[in-house]
């Protein structure tokens, strides 16, 4: 379904949903009760009290009786108009009073849906995760610490079809429901979502297929959304990409290389771990500024106008780490660079 077909479809089911809501009727019917009651006393009182010089003055004594205020200022002089006022004046209350225990418990049922994840979220350039509770609380509270140290706020949305799990930070909304299904990947607003993570979820072949489903179903939504999927089969990674997602890392890959390259080069592994860890952050920025530079003269202007280290060039997708100093940096190349936290700050 398109973009703009689908945002259409959800705005008329919500313009259906509010014209259902016992609270607009309410609302309609506490207009009605304050303009009728605000014209009778005007046409009663005007020219008999001086205190109704107008008909906003009418609309003010309303006002003031159905909301029980009653200052005082406007006091019906004829007998007519007490009498109005006295059937004013219950009505209102009961109008009132309806309205009050409506939006209440309107307020109490949209707070049940949104603990429940039925309710859908009201997110834009979000990031959205799916997969297994424990591994994605993990990994939440990782980006919080990432964003934390960078100052970078960016809203999380959480989807499951198990129950919301009781340890999940509280700044974090929650759907649940099956991430499979378009009607589920909706309400957590994938198509305004900037960014969308998978996280295995079962066995090898199950959860691996699973991550393939979610892919196709995300990137038929948003064709836009920057998709990253983990895999416990690395074998699989070819059709996921094909499927439509950015990025895709296997269960124990990096931890095997890691280990591999600690082995051989001591050390390594504690430098690696302070960029994760959020002592530094990686971030790719334009090539605007820098266009037509040699490597070697990107790399000191970096150091000048950034305060980090320019470590390599995205081109077409493709990561070249350390090209050689003569490598002419092209407009459309983005820059890799690391940048110290406290630089950040």
């Amino acid at each position: 379904m398109p973009i703009i077909q689908l945002n259409t479809y959800r705005l008329m089911k919500r313009i259906r949903r509010a014209l259902r809501s016992l609270v607009v009727y309410v609302i309609l019917m506490f207009i009605l009760v304050l303009f009728l009651g605000a014209l009778s006393i005007y046409l009663v009182e005007h020219g008999h009290n001086p205190s109704i010089r107008n008909f906003f003055d009418a609309v003010w004594f309303v006002m003031e009786t159905i909301t029980t205020v009653g200052y005082g200022d406007i006091v019906p002089q004829t007998t007519i108009g007490k009498v109005v006022d006295m059937v004013i004046m219950p009505v209102g209350i009961a109008v009132i009073s309806i309205l009050t225990a409506s939006i209440a418990t309107l307020l109490t049922e949209r707070a049940m849906e949104r603990a429940s994840g039925v309710r859908p979220v009201s997110r834009g350039n979000h990031i959205i995760i799916l997969g297994e509770p424990e591994r994605a609380i993990n990994l939440i509270k990782a980006l919080i610490k990432l964003m934390e140290d960078s100052g970078k706020l960016i809203d999380i949305v959480y989807v499951s079809d198990l129950d919301k799990p009781p340890n999940l930070p509280k700044d974090v909304d929650f759907i649940r429901g099956n991430p499979t299904l378009k009607d589920t990947l909706i309400r957590a607003k994938v198509d305004k979502a900037a960014a969308l993570i998978i996280l295995p979820q079962g066995d090898s072949d199950s959860a691996d297929a699973k991550t393939l489903m979610e892919v196709i179903v995300a990137r038929s939504i948003n064709p836009s959304i920057y998709i990253i999927a983990e895999l416990l089969n690395e074998s699989n990674a070819e059709y996921v990409l094909k499927a439509g997602a950015n990025e895709t890392i296997a269960v124990g890959s990096l931890t095997t290389v890691a280990i591999a390259t600690e082995a051989i080069y001591k050390g390594s592994l504690k430098a690696i771990m302070r960029l994760l860890r959020g002592n530094s952050e990686i971030s790719v920025i334009s090539s605007s500024e820098y266009a037509g530079l040699s490597f070697k003269d990107a790399l000191i202007k970096v150091r000048e106008r950034e305060a980090g280290i320019l470590i390599g060039i995205l081109r077409n997708n493709e990561v070249l780490i350390n090209p050689n100093d003569e490598f002419v940096v092209e407009s459309s190349d983005e820059l890799i660079v690391i940048k110290s936290v406290k630089a950040l700050k």
